[in-house]
């Protein structure tokens, strides 16, 4: 409720978009973790409405907003949707600085939703770049995991 009045408050007083979608995002949250995940949605696509209308906004903002977009998406099955986040978001990572424009995780989640819409020649790319990226920053484990994931894209190929 307290979120809600903000974002009634900002927006009767005509604050900053990119401070908006920050109440935005920040309610997506919440909802989420309540397992409010179509009201989660909407509020995560008003945030990314908001922020990509502001240059104020920092890009790792919108970068991030893409991908927890995807993660809801995700929740609730809308496989291609998530996909198309995560590459949005994927797009971003060249705006953002050195330490976080590498990011295997994203790779690794979009490869996990590519599999799911059948695109397995995309989704062993993706696994590949996660496995050369876990491997730059040290994460054997993870490395493994997209190794084994890549090889079932590629049988699926």
């Amino acid at each position: 409720a307290l979120l809600t009045q903000s974002i009634n408050e900002w927006q009767r007083t005509r604050q900053p978009a990119d401070e908006l979608a920050a109440i935005y995002k920040s309610r997506a949250i919440v909802r989420q973790q309540a397992g409010r995940l179509e009201d989660a949605l909407a509020d995560l696509s008003k945030s990314l409405a908001l922020g990509q209308s502001s240059d104020a906004t920092d890009p790792a903002e919108v970068q991030r907003t893409f991908a927890l977009r995807a993660g809801v998406e995700q929740s609730l099955g809308k496989w291609k949707a998530a996909e198309e986040d995560l590459s949005a978001a994927i797009d971003r990572l060249d705006d953002l600085d050195a330490l976080e424009a590498t990011n295997p995780y994203l790779y690794a989640k979009r490869a996990a939703m590519r599999m799911r819409i059948a695109d397995y020649a995309g989704a062993a790319e993706d696994t590949e770049r996660a496995e050369l990226d876990f491997r730059a920053i040290g994460d054997k484990i993870q490395r493994v995991l997209s190794a084994a994931e890549g090889a079932l894209a590629l049988y699926g190929a």
